[in-house]
């Protein structure tokens, strides 16, 4: 498989022609590689490095064509795109750019490629198709919100499954040019008995830092709200990396409930949360914990500049890595004056024991032993100022932990 004792083979299947291929990763996951198997002997198809991480490779990663060429998703410019590669590895032409994402690309008929993207806001995706050229781009959903689809084979037609914040699930059949031959599901019913149930709407926001950056957020507030009033507010988040809350999505949840006992309900996605290009994703790398709860912090301070905000009653909660924001914030947030009162759900007291970094394992060449021994201590010491024990110690304040003994996360 190589020179590295210590490697990753994630993925393997079949190149046209009947070859083998196989994906390969180093330990540090920051090198990625296809590897392609030809007449007893193996070649680099094609590779791509990072100084940081390379984005988890999956089964659509690479999608080969019947003529040998290959589609790769890749973030080589900053955000996720598509390119095509010739049958020995070349670039041959991009088929996507600019400043959004392309989520997935769900296949390749006709001599185009389709695919989802958030082109427009990293709230909403749509279904898109391409030529094999890069040219002729078209829409082929319309709709402001998130669609999953559902293709048949060859992408003659396609079902899509559709919400946005005030609309349940949609289900469509279309033709492949997006024309929607039926509807298979409209959820009247559903929406009759919503409708009468009141449920407070999903507000989007977005702020600027006071760092210059600019984060998305939503609210829920009370149907009776009244903007002279004076309301609790607590934050939901979740921040971990690649993650993303802030999405036009139908769904209902405990917040709705409490929304209607008269809290405000806010979730912010900050730095290191997915859907706005590598940068603000993975400028979290090797530091978890810091810009997170940093923008939480500053989600609060915008929250509670409102006129109808009581900020001596802002909480914050959070599940798993969610926890583990919430509860390294809320020691910097009182010493701010923000936050005085929180409840912080499953705090992941201590990254060490997250298993983010992973102890090198005896076996490995003397190179990549010392070189992940740097990276954990690196890690660990960043990580000691920004650990929930070390902020617990700055200053008690009231919480609740329910806790399990381990969970697993890649970086």
């Amino acid at each position: 498989m190589g020179p590295e004792v210590d490697q990753y083979v994630s993925r393997i299947g079949w190149a046209p022609g009947g070859n083998l291929f196989f994906y390969r990763g180093n330990r540090l996951q920051n090198h990625f590689e296809v590897i392609l198997a030809e007449d007893g002997a193996t070649k680099v198809l094609y590779e791509e490095r990072d100084e940081k991480y390379v984005e988890m490779p999956g089964e659509k990663t690479v999608t080969f064509l019947d003529d040998g060429r290959f589609i790769v998703h890749s973030e080589r410019d900053g955000y996720a795109h598509l390119y095509l590669h010739d049958a020995q590895g070349a670039v041959a032409n991009a088929l996507t750019s600019g400043p959004w994402e392309v989520k997935s690309l769900l296949g390749v008929s006709r001599g185009r490629a389709y695919y989802l993207s958030n082109e427009g806001s990293p709230l909403r995706n749509n279904l898109w198709s391409v030529g094999l050229d890069g040219r002729g781009k078209q829409r082929l959903t319309q709709g402001e919100g998130i669609f999953s689809i559902a293709p048949s084979h060859g992408f003659k037609y396609f079902i899509s499954y559709f919400s946005n914040a005030s609309t349940p699930n949609l289900v469509r059949l279309h033709k492949a040019s997006g024309e929607v031959v039926r509807t298979l599901e409209d959820n009247a019913a559903l929406r009759r008995t919503i409708a009468g149930l009141d449920l407070p709407q999903r507000e989007f926001f977005s702020f600027e830092t006071t760092s210059g950056v600019d984060l998305n957020g939503w609210m829920l507030r009370p149907r009776d709200f009244d903007t002279s009033g004076k309301y609790p507010v607590l934050m939901f988040q979740y921040s971990g990396p690649g993650s993303q809350e802030v999405l036009d999505i139908w769904e209902v949840d405990w917040y709705d409930a409490l929304v209607q006992k008269g809290y405000v309900v806010a979730c912010v996605d900050g730095r290191g949360t997915g859907g706005r290009g590598a940068e603000f994703r993975k400028c979290t790398y090797g530091n978890l914990g810091g810009l997170e709860a940093t923008d939480q912090i500053e989600a609060a301070k915008y929250l509670a500049a409102q006129p109808w905000a009581d900020h001596e009653r802002i909480g914050i909660y959070g599940w798993s890595f969610g926890g583990f924001t919430a509860h390294t914030q809320r020691p910097r947030s009182i010493q701010r004056g923000h936050c005085r009162r929180t409840r912080d759900i499953v705090a992941v007291l201590r990254l060490g024991i997250h298993r983010n970094i992973q102890r090198p394992a005896t076996g490995q060449p003397t190179r990549l032993r010392r070189q992940l021994a740097a990276q954990l201590r690196s890690a660990t010491a960043r990580q000691a100022t920004d650990s929930p024990r070390h902020r617990r110690r700055q200053r008690p304040h009231p919480k609740h932990i329910p806790h399990g003994t381990c969970t697993h996360s890649r970086r």
